[in-house]
């Protein structure tokens, strides 16, 4: 199987969040998810 890696700016990360209306801190504050135990 081929493995494939995309890489997200924060900028479309704000425009997907926005059009989603998912604006969950774990998404889009690096501090907020590592608080959480996420890599951040």
């Amino acid at each position: 199987m081929t493995k494939r890696e995309v890489k997200f700016t924060r900028e479309q990360i704000a425009a997907y969040a926005a059009a989603s209306g998912d604006q969950n801190p774990i998404h889009l504050d690096d501090d907020f998810a590592r608080s959480v135990g996420l890599p951040g």
